[in-house]
């Protein structure tokens, strides 16, 4: 396993954990209020960028390899593997299994740490709450 992958799943593991410990007591309809400012702000941004946002619904139903994240998402790739790479350093992508190329390498597959998002404006606060990927949970 390389140090980026290791640091990419400290990373995720953490997002999650802090997200949890936030509000344990939404886990019983499995829906996770994020309350830490700087949580709600790095989801916020991700999904009011509209790449961003492409990148996590394509990647909603089914994990998928970068290349075709992009495909779907109709972005060009220097700036699609970016802003993927930065989901995933963010921990809102997360690795989700691997697919072997024609000439042997495996590659990742990534999926959204979410499986939907509620976000609610409550006394001028943004308030995001999350469902987590079935997978994601589990961390």
């Amino acid at each position: 396993m390389s140090q980026t992958h290791k640091m990419h799943e400290r990373v995720e593991n953490q997002f999650l954990k802090n997200i949890i410990a936030q509000e344990s007591k939404t886990l019983n309809s499995g829906w996770i209020t994020i309350q830490d400012p700087s949580y709600v702000k790095l989801i916020f941004e991700a999904l009011g960028d509209r790449d961003t946002k492409n990148i996590l619904n394509a990647v909603l139903d089914q994990p998928r390899i970068i290349s075709e994240i992009l495909q779907i998402a109709e972005m060009p790739q220097t700036s699609g593997y970016r802003k993927v790479n930065t989901l995933i350093d963010n921990g809102l992508l997360m690795v989700q299994g691997y697919v072997n190329t024609f000439d042997g390498k495996q590659v990742k597959k990534y999926r959204s740490i979410f499986e939907n998002v509620e976000i609610n404006i409550e006394k001028n606060k943004i308030v995001i709450k999350i469902l987590p990927t079935k997978e994601s949970s589990s961390t």
